[in-house]
């Protein structure tokens, strides 16, 4: 048996001892919304203030930890002691596909409850480690505020500190934009620089090996403490300690095996970090270079192959989790990774030996100066390639299965008894798997029109998916708080679809709650046309679409917008300036797909609704005008209409108490099928010749195909049964 087969096995059984462990380890505090708890215990993440709001993270003894919504002029820092009442709350967030949600990061933090507070109290923590460790973080940022400009501090504590509460967006964009976002994150080569720096300072001196190797952990295991042991750290420094260790010992232990045994020891500390993006990305990039490096063909003498051999072997493993949280791939990523890493590297180096010798020698303010001006130029040319390679592909958002699949296919290759199986048996796997792919092709070719709600709390985001055409009604948005949905659920749950452009985006009116992700789409480039109901004079969302280029259509009324002769869209309440109420001067959109009327009202009231009854007829699915409100929907008008479903998009335990009882009871009485997204999440429907939904809640709505199915089940069984034959039958001709 091979040693990596070896390697592998071991790690299989280690994870699979572990999963229970994984799944089950969270602490479990029994809370319910609205009652009041007495904790004390210390701050161990603090976001900025917003205003006079701030979030913190406070870890206690008894009671759990808690994420805190604090309300008043007392500004809280890390390390802080607090105490006090607090009330909990509703977790709140957004249940949409394909985006992660608040509860997920309460799972892989460790967080019981979220709660709000109008008075804590706020003491010094009297901890001498901690007061020491918060002075020495104080001290690093004012001498990173001295030296470097407004634009590079931000990146230089990100580097640095992992603080990248003041990165500049844009810099950040064009990073992300370029593939690069790997290099502002402290990772296992920002570690091994510091390795690699030591080591030659301390050869240079002639310190023994056991020596040198105890003073680099030492220093080691002191910046982790600093940054709170991050997981690409926490990887880097045990691998590093491992490796050291056996050397020292002389044990034989592979790259591989060392990569394995940091993984089960960081798990069996910290299990929920196999949930951690970070710690995904960090294991799963040093085992390609373990798996694939060496393959690739490493010449010494040729930095720019190695380079591509390094950049490749790494983007193997990567390329479905990128694909997974990120949907897209940057072709000339290659080019800026090789471009950036060695002046990333020299710039690390810089900043380190500039801090140390900042306090002693004037060379070392120099230093960071020289550093500060190397930034600004890198930053510069980084953004010429970034805006010269304007162009991203667009990558679909792969299923775990796919994921799963994708990995063992990996994994056969790079095993050698189990890819000579699969090239002796190569016929029968490529005809089974073509069968799969057309049963697939076959099963989804119908032309079915796919209608979604997105839940953007109080607001409104709806689309529309039909061949190869998406349009979004509105982006939802919010008038009450910094986390805004529209940018955060609407814009980042398009992306995830694999959307590249926005056919047709209508506004039904300018209220915040309804075009909150307009301008981030709009500076996106996403937006090929827009449908306004009239112009708004100095609203920054309507001077964001004059300035685009987007092209502008004003909708007239009796004129209905052909896409094709199963589907049209009109166009109602197109004269807006009768109204002084904005909610009035909403536009009404009715499609029409086959046989099926969809009704859109924005949030007009009563009065517009009652005008339009008797135009529009019975209909199939009402989007509910304005959240519910008893403004809109009245019995009248939903007695004219009769709609099967009806879908309210409202946030959680909202202040204004929508939907109103009155508008459920009107609904009610005509059997309408009513979904909100307060209580489902995002809301899909399927429309052909029938109606089919599903929701966040209940993700098995449209149902399954269980012919495909069964179909992939023979074929899969089919396929390993004439594999052993064929493999015994070569046993017999060998023997």
């Amino acid at each position: 048996m091979s040693t990596k087969s070896s390697d592998s096995k071991f790690f299989l059984l280690g994870i699979l001892l572990l999963l229970p462990y994984i799944i089950i380890s969270h602490n479990v505090y029994n809370y319910e919304i609205g009652q009041e708890v007495v904790i004390s215990g210390e701050v161990t993440r603090a976001n900025e203030r917003y205003e006079n709001y701030q979030r913190i993270e406070v870890t206690t003894k008894d009671k759990g930890k808690f994420s805190i919504a604090t309300r008043g002029d007392v500004e809280f820092k890390k390390y802080d002691l607090v105490s006090g009442t607090i009330e909990i709350e509703d977790v709140g967030g957004n249940y949409n596909f394909n985006l992660l949600n608040r509860e997920h990061y309460f799972f892989i933090k460790n967080i019981n409850s979220s709660a709000v507070a109008f008075d804590l109290n706020k003491n010094d923590n009297p901890s001498l480690i901690k007061n020491l460790k918060s002075k020495f973080i104080y001290d690093v940022i004012s001498s990173v505020d001295k030296y470097f400009s407004l634009e590079n501090r931000g990146i230089v504590k990100k580097l640095i500190l992992a603080d990248g509460n003041n990165i500049d967006d844009d810099i950040e964009g064009i990073y992300q934009e370029g593939g690069l976002a790997h290099l502002l994150a402290i990772s296992g080569l920002h570690i091994f620089i510091i390795i690699g720096v030591l080591e030659f300072l301390f050869i240079k001196m002639g310190i023994k090996y056991n020596i040198r190797f105890t003073i680099v952990f030492f220093i080691l295991t002191l910046y982790g403490f600093i940054l709170d042991y991050p997981p690409s750290v926490s990887r880097a420094m045990l691998m590093f300690f491992i490796r050291e260790i056996s050397s020292i010992y002389k044990v034989k232990i592979t790259s591989t095996s060392v990569i394995y045994i940091a993984c089960i020891i960081l798990l069996t500390v910290y299990p929920k970090w196999l949930y951690d993006l970070g710690f995904q990305l960090s294991f799963i990039s040093v085992i390609g270079i373990s798996i694939f490096y060496k393959k690739l063909g490493v010449n010494k003498d040729n930095l720019l192959l190695n380079s591509l051999a390094l950049y490749v072997s790494v983007s193997i493993l990567l390329f479905p989790l990128l694909a997974y949280y990120f949907n897209n791939f940057n072709p000339f990523s290659l080019v800026a990774n090789i471009f950036m890493t060695p002046i990333i590297s020299f710039v690390l180096v810089g900043i380190y030996l500039g801090l140390i010798m900042e306090n002693f020698f004037s060379i070392g303010g120099i230093l960071l100066k020289i550093v500060d001006f190397i930034l600004e130029g890198s930053n510069f040319y980084l953004e010429q390639i970034v805006s010269f390679s304007d162009f991203r592909l667009k990558v679909f958002y792969p299923s775990i299965l796919f994921i799963i699949i994708y990995y063992l296919f990996i994994f056969i290759l790079s095993n050698r008894s189990l890819s000579k199986i699969v090239y002796r048996n190569r016929k029968i796997i490529g005809v089974s798997i073509s069968l799969v792919i057309l049963a697939l092709l076959i099963s989804n070719s119908g032309k079915s029109l796919y209608l979604g709600f997105f839940d953007v709390g109080q607001g409104d985001s709806s689309y529309i998916m039909y061949k190869d055409i998406y349009i979004q009604i509105d982006t939802g948005g919010s008038t009450y708080s910094s986390y805004n949905p529209g940018e955060e659920v609407t814009v980042k749950g398009i992306i995830k679809r694999g959307i590249d452009k926005i056919d047709i985006l209508i506004l039904s009116h300018f209220d915040e709650d309804h075009t909150g992700g307009t301008e981030m789409l709009l500076d996106k480039n996403l937006v090929k046309n827009i449908i306004i109901n009239r112009k708004e004079s100095g609203n920054e969302t309507f001077e964001s679409i004059i300035n685009s280029k987007a092209k502008i259509y004003y909708p007239i009324e009796n004129t209905p917008l052909i896409i094709d002769r199963d589907l049209k869209i009109e166009f109602f309440n197109v004269k807006p300036g009768e109204y002084k109420e904005s909610n009035d001067s909403s536009l009404v959109v009715l499609i029409t797909y086959k046989d099926k009327k969809i009704l859109f009202t924005g949030d007009a009231s009563y009065n517009i609704e009652d005008e339009l009854a008797e135009y529009i007829g019975y209909i199939d699915l009402l989007k509910v005008s304005h959240h519910g409100s008893e403004s809109s929907t009245s019995e009248n008008f939903v007695y004219s209409i009769r709609p099967k479903y009806s879908i309210i998009s409202v946030g959680k335990n909202n202040s204004y108490g929508h939907p109103s009882k009155k508008v459920l009871k009107n609904l009610n009485n005509v059997n309408s099928k009513i979904l909100r997204t307060d209580l489902e999440g995002e809301i899909i429907f399927k429309i052909d010749n029938k109606i089919s939904y599903k929701t966040y809640k209940n993700p098995q709505g449209f149902g399954t195909d269980m012919g495909l199915q069964i179909f992939s089940v023979i074929i899969f069984i089919t396929t390993l049964i004439q594999i052993k034959k064929n493999e015994e039958l070569d046993e017999i001709r060998r023997i």
